[in-house]
Parts: C-alpha cells; structure tokens; sequence
C-alpha cells in the first residue's frame, strides 16, 4: 500500500440513508470523487465516492459512499474519522517549482533566514478559516504556530524538504 494522504475529515451523520457530514482537505471534491477512499486505520476497507451535495456556503459538504445505505453503516465508517487516498492517485503538479501540496511541508525542517541549523520541523498544516497555518515543534520541544505565507514563510525548499522563516523563534 502506497503512502496514504488524509483527503476527508468525517464529522457525523446526515438523515438516515448514509449521508455524512465531513470537511474535505482538498480544494475540488471533484478530484477525488472518482478515486478509491481508505480508512486510515484499516487499509483493507476502502470506499468510493457515490454523490455529495454542498448544502450551503459553509465548508462542511455532505457525503455519500458506495454501500453506506443506513445510519448504522455511516456510524461505523465515522468512527475512522478520517478518509484517505494514495498518494500515487493524487494529480501530478505542473513543472513549477513553486507547486506543491501542503502535505509535503509536513516533515520538513525549519529555518530563520541565514541561519544555517534547523529550529525545528513541520508537524501538521492547519487552516481555521482565515489562511494557513503551520505547526512546528522546536528544539526545545516547545510548539509554535506560524502563519504560512510569503512574509512568514519567504523560502520552500521541498526538493531539501527545508523551510525558511522570517521570524525568529527560540
């Protein structure tokens, strides 16, 4: 099984025919409506993309798996929490060198601008609502959030896995 990337955070129930609330991590759904779905924590089950209806203007959509016909079958897919793909699914970037998926920052070290060692490594990616975030734990084991944008973060580096910020954190 190839690497698997977290593309649907599972949040609970809609109606009694299946439906599931859920935040998708991805931009189109339509990108992974036809892919294959895993379960992070069993990699035997699997699921695809049946229908999905964007009730309002909220982040949240509405999905519906292949299979999952009742309440009590999306009870037990919510418990996983979370839907993935492989990675080898996910659509390949253009040939800039600026494009990359968020998921690739997870893993990579952190620099100050001109310092040359690390202060620390990516741990997650977040978006609340009002831009991206970056979680990074320290050296010093201590936790920080950084916004993630030209001003914060000037340098991605992901061939080096290496980024470098403009904020000097101890």
């Amino acid at each position: 099984m190839e690497m698997l990337v977290e593309t649907i955070q599972l949040l609970r129930t809609k109606g009694l025919r299946g439906g599931m609330h859920c935040i998708p991590y991805v931009d189109n759904i339509n990108d992974i409506s036809s892919l294959v779905l895993y379960t992070k924590n069993n990699l035997e089950t699997s699921y695809q993309v049946e229908r999905f209806e964007s009730p309002s203007k909220k982040r949240t959509i509405v999905i519906y798996l292949r299979g999952v016909d009742s309440i009590e079958k999306a009870q037990v897919v919510l418990k996983y929490k979370v839907l993935c793909i492989e990675r080898t699914s996910m659509k390949s970037l253009s040939d800039n060198e600026d494009a990359f998926y968020y998921y690739d920052l997870i893993g990579c070290q952190v620099h100050h601008v001109g310092v040359p060692e690390s202060i620390g490594k990516v741990q997650n990616v977040q978006n609340f609502g009002h831009g991206d975030i970056l979680e990074v734990t320290l050296l010093s084991r201590k936790e920080v959030l950084i916004p993630f944008n030209r001003e914060s973060v000037p340098v991605v580096d992901i061939p080096n896995k290496t980024l470098y910020v403009s904020t000097l954190y101890s």
